[in-house]
């Protein structure tokens, strides 16, 4: 996984990056194994927000996701840049979570209506034959 990360109205510290590169790497066990490195590209973005509140500093921190085609975005505030980061990195990693549990769905619903074509469960869905049909 690529990770590109750009800071915009502060000063972007090694320490910064560090735990970004860390907590950012948390998302590469959603993620396919066996992809080729350049087929996924993590874009961070984090700025401190500069008039936009009344008092202390607000850090905003958004998460660009590219992976074979899909593409998945998540924003985030927070007091500390720190706190703006965990925050996007749930958001994205729930993002993840289901878009891959949507492909499975998918895919079971498709084996379904395979067996359901073929006549090979009697448990498929929208079986006629089913044991689950509401007894009249």
């Amino acid at each position: 996984m690529k990770f590109n990360i750009k800071a915009s109205n502060f000063e972007l510290t090694p320490e910064v990056k560090e735990y970004a590169g860390k907590v950012l790497g948390y998302l590469e066990k959603f993620i396919k194994p066996g992809l080729d490195e350049d087929a996924v590209i993590c874009d961070l973005e984090v700025e401190k927000m500069v008039g936009d509140q009344r008092k202390g500093d607000i850090f905003r921190a958004e998460v660009n996701l590219a992976v074979e085609g899909d593409f998945f975005r998540a924003e985030e505030k927070g007091e500390s840049i720190f706190a703006a980061i965990d925050s996007v990195k749930d958001q994205i990693a729930r993002e993840l979570k289901r878009g891959k549990d949507r492909q499975l769905t998918l895919i079971r619903r498709g084996a379904r209506s395979i067996k359901k074509a073929l006549g090979l469960s009697s448990h498929s869905r929208f079986n006629d034959n089913s044991k689950f049909k509401k007894a009249e």
